[in-house]
């Protein structure tokens, strides 16, 4: 039985994926508390397209990859994929979100290693949120459905709940080489 995969620092610590979402994080609370508009969905998916600006971790730390806490994601105000992505998700479950309807996915997107958020609906229906883009859809109704085959597909390989994880695909498409699975028996 897989566990839930871990990223591994620089310094080879090795950090359960989904202690990367935080929603209890008292600084995390106090921006979706201050949000403002009708929907605290895209809400948060606005405040965090429009006020946390995508930087790469090269740029921002001069390091290939670095995974960072929504909490130093809001203090740095920018992020790369993952970091957007966690934050994301942990606004969401502390508006009350039920934790299994969310969740950061990692996996390939346009042929490239890459993170966003998928929320379910009642229904089951998938949508992906993706935190990269600089201006979120003007309305939560457009954002778009999971694609199946088309060209610009997200193609996960690792969903992150706050208290589970799945592997639901290859983790090597994810392509960072800083996950490792973990097996029962596994430290």
């Amino acid at each position: 039985m897989t566990k839930c995969p871990v990223y591994v620092t620089a310094s080879g610590k090795e950090i359960p994926v989904n202690n990367f979402i935080q929603p209890k994080a008292p600084a995390v609370i106090e921006v979706v508390m201050n949000l403002k508009g009708d929907n605290p969905f895209e809400a948060c998916l606005g405040f965090v397209c429009r006020e946390i600006h995508y930087q790469t971790d090269t740029f921002q730390y001069g390091v290939r990859e670095r995974w960072a806490y929504p909490t130093e994601t809001l203090q740095t105000r920018c992020g790369d994929c993952e970091d957007k992505s966690f934050l994301l998700a942990s606004m969401l479950l502390a508006l009350n979100v039920p934790g299994e309807t969310v969740a950061v996915e990692l996996g390939k997107h346009k042929g490239q290693g890459h993170a966003w958020v998928v929320i379910q609906d009642l229904w089951g229906k998938e949508y992906v949120l993706e935190t990269t883009a600089s201006t979120p859809p003007v309305a939560f109704v457009n954002i778009l459905p999971r694609p199946g085959a088309a060209a610009n597909a997200y193609f996960p390989s690792i969903r992150i709940h706050a208290t589970k994880c799945d592997v639901i695909g290859k983790p090597e498409l994810y392509g960072k080489h800083i996950i490792r699975l973990m097996k029962d028996g596994d430290n």
